[in-house]
């Protein structure tokens, strides 16, 4: 059943919550199995096994015992029922992207010569208006009429231009290029969309100005997330060094910094969720692992712990194609901050 079966963001949680289960058995003992079975887990743990269609005989054994028998759909049905109503994946999205960022640089460079070199270039380039018209048709295509307009308008200027040799000025040439930097903001903003009707309205109802500086504050909010990634990385390292070194404190002396940088990114993105699960890593960090005296059960904290991190990994991982994703894959990062004594 593994090559019938996804690893998508809930199920890798899904697999964390199995996964602290397991250690409270191992810390706790024969005391665990005398509560009550978490239902949502239960439930979550059936259906996975329902839509895996294992042929194992204990994979029957306990579907039989619940009263289930494997889904009428196998999970490659399920997925591609779900991609028709997300609409395009997020790969195929930023291959477009990429695809139409190429060919906009390619005119760009068109222009910048013509600037440079005389406005005679452009009839030189005869491939230009046929880059610029397969871009405004794409856009049109994926609903993006008010960016495919105005390069459209672009387009005719420059073919007169071409057609009849007539000079352009430089501050024409300049009202073009400010269209494909619009065209180019906007194409770029495509990276956190999922192209419903809904974000395809906002996006034809933003200005100019509005969508470059859109595109400005979706990169400088990209080069935020992408440090608070390399951060835990680096945490993630100097934790397995200091458990590989028998606990020598000199290899995580500077995780609380490290940590306390990501957590300010977190709250200048506005997530604050985040953030003040950070800022309890940080405590465990200061006044447990860093501590004078030697936790006795230092390998169980640290695997807790571990489980935090990874859990804010795939948070980050989340919102790098929606700053609103959802907050709920805190909960495994705030539960683990709990079981260490320290509530969020």
């Amino acid at each position: 059943s593994r090559a019938r079966t996804a690893l998508p963001l809930s199920r890798k949680m899904l697999f964390s919550a199995i996964e602290r289960e397991i250690k409270r058995f191992q810390f706790e003992g024969n005391a665990v199995l005398a509560r009550d079975v978490d239902p949502v887990l239960q439930k979550e743990l059936v259906y996975l096994l329902a839509l895996s269609h294992s042929d194992q005989e204990i994979s029957k054994t306990v579907l039989s015992a619940y009263g289930m028998t494997p889904l009428s759909y196998t999970e490659a049905e399920l997925a591609r029922e779900m991609e028709f109503l997300n609409g395009p994946s997020a790969n195929t999205i930023s291959s477009m992207v990429a695809v139409l960022t190429d060919e906009l640089h390619s005119t760009k460079n068109i222009l910048e010569r013509a600037a440079q070199g005389g406005a005679e270039l452009l009839s030189e380039s005869p491939e230009l208006l046929e880059t610029l018209k397969k871009v405004a048709d794409i856009l049109s295509i994926v609903g993006l009429v008010s960016p495919s307009n105005s390069l459209k308008q672009e387009i005719e200027k420059i073919a007169i231009w071409q057609a009849n040799h007539s000079p352009v000025t430089p501050d024409e040439l300049l009202v073009v290029a400010d269209t494909l930097l619009y065209v180019e903001s906007t194409i770029a903003g495509l990276h956190n969309a999922n192209l419903s009707d809904e974000k395809v309205a906002q996006i034809n109802a933003l200005s100019r100005d509005a969508a470059m500086a859109n595109n400005q504050i979706a990169e400088a909010e990209k080069i935020v997330i992408d440090e608070a990634e390399t951060g835990l990385s680096m945490v993630k390292r100097a934790l397995t060094a200091f458990a590989e070194s028998n606990y020598d404190k000199g290899h995580i002396r500077n995780i609380s910094g490290i940590l306390d940088s990501v957590r300010g990114g977190m709250f200048l993105l506005g997530l604050s969720r985040a953030a003040n699960v950070l800022a309890g890593c940080m405590r465990f960090v200061d006044e447990d692992l860093l501590a004078s005296d030697q936790h006795p059960a230092v390998q169980h904290l640290l695997e807790t712990f571990a489980d935090a991190v990874i859990s804010l990994e795939y948070y980050l991982d989340a919102i790098k194609l929606d700053k609103n994703a959802d907050t709920s894959v805190l909960q495994i990062a705030e539960e683990s901050l709990q079981a260490l004594g320290y509530n969020i």
